[in-house]
């Protein structure tokens, strides 16, 4: 299992460009890991409103959206579930959503992203 962890951008005088820059290269990385994987599996924890599954998605690959239940609901007033696109309402730190996306593809590479969810936490020394 590869793990990549990234950083917000932030700070005086990049916080204001961090949130275009990070989601561009969010987009590659997630380009790039679809021309090599191009049956995965993508979960998006935290999804709110994330769009990356428009901008990025294959024709091919299953997206999963996880978030807090009020957070689900009205995502799926304003965006609808596609056919290869799956909405979970619950929590991104318990491991019910992973269960669940393995018992559906269990054998898929999966890539986790998070662009919504880390960047709302504050590193405390």
């Amino acid at each position: 299992m590869k793990i990549c962890v990234t950083w917000r951008i932030g700070g005086e005088h990049g916080e204001k460009n961090s949130g275009a820059f990070y989601q561009d290269w969010m987009d590659r990385y997630i380009k790039d890991f679809l021309k090599r994987k191009p049956d995965s599996v993508i979960v998006q924890l935290g999804c709110g409103l994330e769009t990356t599954f428009y901008r990025d998605d294959n024709g091919t690959t299953h997206w999963y959206g996880v978030d807090l239940p009020n957070v689900i609901q009205y995502r799926k007033s304003i965006m609808p579930e596609s056919e290869r696109e799956k909405y979970i309402a619950g929590d991104a730190f318990d491991s019910a959503w992973l269960k669940q996306v393995r018992d559906e593809a269990p054998n898929a590479p999966i890539l986790i992203t998070s662009s919504g969810l880390f960047m709302r936490f504050v590193l405390r020394a």
